[in-house]
C-alpha cells in the first residue's frame, strides 16, 4: 500500500479504517499514534483531530472547522486549526 494511495485513516475505538482513492478501505488494528510515528514527515499527513490523520495532498475544500478529503467532510478540531492551516499552506508552496 502506497502511502499517496490514502486519502484518510480514520480510527473508530481500536479499528484503523484506510479510506483510499476509489472509495476502498481497508481495516486495520493499531493507533494513529502509531500510524504517524511509522510515517516519513514528507509524506504529507496531518493530524487534523483526535479521529483522523489525512494526507493533504487529497483536501479539495477547507470550511471554517471542516475539511474535504475526497468526498468526505472531516472535522477539524480547534487546537490543532492552526497548526493545520500553516502545515497545509506550507505543503502546497512546496515546503513539504
Amino acid at each position: 500500500l502506497s502511502a499517496s494511495q490514502i486519502e484518510y485513516i480514520e480510527a473508530q475505538a481500536h479499528i484503523l479504517i484506510y479510506h483510499l482513492e476509489g472509495g476502498k478501505t481497508i481495516l486495520s488494528r493499531d493507533t494513529l499514534k502509531n500510524v504517524e510515528e511509522k510515517l516519513n514527515p514528507d509524506t504529507g499527513f496531518f493530524r487534523c483531530s483526535r479521529c483522523y490523520l489525512i494526507n493533504l495532498k487529497h483536501i479539495r475544500e477547507v470550511k471554517t472547522t471542516t475539511v474535504k478529503v475526497g468526498d468526505d467532510e472531516l472535522f477539524i478540531s480547534r487546537p490543532r486549526k492552526k497548526e493545520f492551516m500553516a502545515t497545509m499552506a506550507k505543503f502546497f508552496r512546496g515546503g513539504n
